[in-house]
């Protein structure tokens, strides 16, 4: 991590392992051209199930289900 030069340790809860996961998962960063195309790829985006006018926000099953899992154990920190 330190020849690569990233600084995901540096934030709170995000410890060695975390972040060399992170990379891993997501390879370079750089083929995202916004950060909205990072989250849909993690699965973090919601999508909208509706019928007969009615409808709700569920959770995307869609993506990479690792990176995914990565990112909510953070988040329930």
């Amino acid at each position: 991590m330190q020849k690569l030069d990233f600084k995901l340790n540096t934030f709170t809860g995000i410890d060695d392992v975390t972040a060399s996961a992170i990379v891993a998962e997501i390879g370079d960063i750089s083929r995202f051209s916004s950060a909205d195309k990072l989250a849909k790829y993690a699965g973090l985006t919601p999508s909208q199930m509706s019928s007969g006018g009615r409808g709700k926000d569920c959770n995307q099953r869609q993506g990479n289900r690792a990176l995914n899992k990565i990112l909510w154990g953070l988040a329930v920190r």
